[in-house]
């Protein structure tokens, strides 16, 4: 083994580029094939740091390579490693097979160092998590953290454990995909590992958006995204689209790669839900299932997306949890979708509505994320919308509740719990019920008319209709951590004043969001502000 160029490979690991244009004249004047394959891995190794040292390999290059005496062999299948997690990054499932295949035949013959049959481990279970392929991937991704501890492999050891946060999400173990992010992420920053700390800290905000923290993961993401190389940008755009809905991640990208492809459809396709573009929504969303191709793993998210925020969508075969939401069958938002519960119309009101019901004669009604409640296409939308600013409260609850009920209605009973939260005794709430009752038929005039069947309760809807459903609105404290994280940082009464809230209720948010190790507090002078604090992403420096 070329003693310089391992140590060439090693630095730029740690984000050091310092001898890597000499070394690299040194391989190339020497010529020979264990110089050539160490010259293909040291630029990829700079390609990934987003450096001008030279491109990608090729695979025809490297598969010249791959029968070489142990030495080649083994610089060839660094090369592939890094290919491979390039295609990675490129949503692209074929090229990512095909470097897994090079990288295998450059592993047969005398035996090389382990690391290089590690991280063809590795790049095999990220391609079985991404196609959908689970079985047993949690076991593989420990067994392979294990062992690259044993080799005492740094990178490898945090890359396994970010892999093993991954598989636990997608098994559903979020106990166990938080504890393995946060020890990926605090390795990474421990370690000084460039690529592994993007990687970890992209898993941990993709954690912190399935855990209902969008505003959380948005501001991961906006940090990565300021001083991560290129190659990260779409993934990241991706997770920040999804966190804090369109124009979060800037400007639309190139489409080179499926990839760029997939966030740019991605991007455009939330853009035209806001502004209720059908034909432009429609292509988007082509668009971005073609570039997606057998990526399950986030082909199946935005199948959910779609659901989620078209109103037209069936439900029918969709993800369970976003099937029961827009059935009404549940009022909390399916997870990782909380980020697009905005409209731009409502953020003067600081968001109060997460979800509309959309009813229409002849159809079953249904929920859909605020995000997309103009693709109904109906004119009266914009009005509905613009009327939730006020802050929604019973009367909406009710006409939601019973426009979701379809014509089996609802129970006296049924109805007032879903408004009020507790249970319904007549004695004491028939009066208040009544009164409810009235305000509603008041506030649906043309659109419907409510009717009393002895105990039971209906809505017979005559034309569109459109109503924020409360019952889908955020928990006060994750508003408050929104304005804070959009802030940087704020005091109470800069939280109330955003959202229209009375200062007490945003001060007990605020304590809790404290108490929680969200939010940490600063004293200058006489002013204390609150800053948003997650435990354990520290911000990256550029490298």
């Amino acid at each position: 083994m070329d003693p310089g160029a391992w140590a060439a490979y090693q630095l730029g690991g740690a984000g050091d580029f310092r001898a890597m244009r000499e070394t690299l004249a040194r391989l190339e004047a020497r010529g020979s094939a264990e110089a050539r394959a160490w010259c293909l891995t040291l630029r990829a190794l700079s390609w990934h740091a987003g450096l001008d040292f030279g491109a990608l390999p090729r695979i025809g290059e490297v598969s010249r390579l791959a029968q070489g005496p142990g030495e080649v062999r083994f610089a060839a299948c660094l090369s592939c490693a890094l290919a491979a997690r390039a295609s990675l990054l490129a949503f692209d499932p074929r090229a990512l097979e095909s470097w897994l295949d090079v990288h295998a035949r450059s592993l047969g013959g005398a035996a090389i160092p382990a690391e290089a049959t590690l991280w063809h481990e590795a790049l095999g279970a990220w391609l079985r998590l991404m196609t959908g392929d689970l079985a047993g991937l949690g076991d593989a991704a420990r067994a392979l953290a294990a062992s690259a501890a044993d080799e005492k492999l740094a990178p490898l050891v945090v890359h396994s454990t970010a892999l093993r946060a991954m598989a636990a999400l997608a098994a559903g173990d979020m106990e166990a995909a938080t504890s393995l992010a946060r020890r990926a992420s605090r390795m990474a920053r421990t370690e000084a590992l460039p690529q592994e700390e993007y990687l970890a800290n992209v898993v941990l905000a993709r954690l912190r958006r399935l855990q209902a923290r969008p505003a959380m993961a948005a501001r991961i993401l906006g940090a990565l995204l300021r001083v991560a190389p290129s190659s990260w940008h779409p993934w990241i755009a991706w997770e920040l689209l999804l966190s804090a809905g369109p124009g979060a991640a800037g400007p639309t990208m190139g489409s080179r790669s499926p990839s760029e492809a997939a966030v740019a459809g991605l991007g455009d396709l939330l853009a035209a839900a806001q502004a209720g573009e059908r034909e432009r929504f429609a292509r988007a969303a082509s668009t971005c299932r073609a570039r997606l191709g057998s990526w399950s793993f986030l082909g199946a998210e935005l199948e959910a997306v779609l659901v989620a925020i078209d109103p037209d969508a069936d439900v029918i075969g969709a993800n369970p949890a976003v099937a029961a939401w827009c059935r009404g069958e549940s009022a909390a938002v399916p997870a990782g979708l909380d980020g697009l519960g905005r409209h731009e119309l409502l953020a003067e009101a600081g968001d109060p509505s997460v979800g509309f019901v959309v009813a229409r004669p002849g159809r079953p009604a249904r929920r859909v994320l605020a995000l997309g409640a103009l693709l109904a296409g109906e004119r009266e939308a914009r009005t509905a919308i613009e009327q939730a600013r006020r802050r929604p409260g019973r009367n909406e609850t009710a006409i939601a509740a019973l426009a979701l009920a379809g014509q089996a209605g609802l129970p006296k009973a049924d109805l007032f719990r879903a408004v009020y939260g507790f249970a319904y005794s007549a004695p004491l709430h028939q009066g208040v019920l009544d009164v409810l009752l009235h305000r509603a038929r008041a506030q649906l005039a043309a659109p419907g008319d409510l009717s009393r069947d002895e105990d039971r309760l209906r809505l017979q809807v005559r034309r569109f209709l459109l109503v924020a459903d409360p019952r889908c609105a955020r928990a006060t404290d994750d508003q408050v951590l929104r304005v804070l994280a959009q802030k940087g940082a704020g005091t109470a009464k800069d939280a109330a004043q955003a959202l229209q809230i009375p200062l007490r209720t945003a001060q007990a948010a605020i304590q809790s969001l404290v108490s929680d190790g969200v939010c940490i507090l600063e004293r200058h002078g006489r002013r204390v502000e609150y800053r948003v604090e997650d435990s354990t992403f520290c911000e990256p420096t550029k490298y």
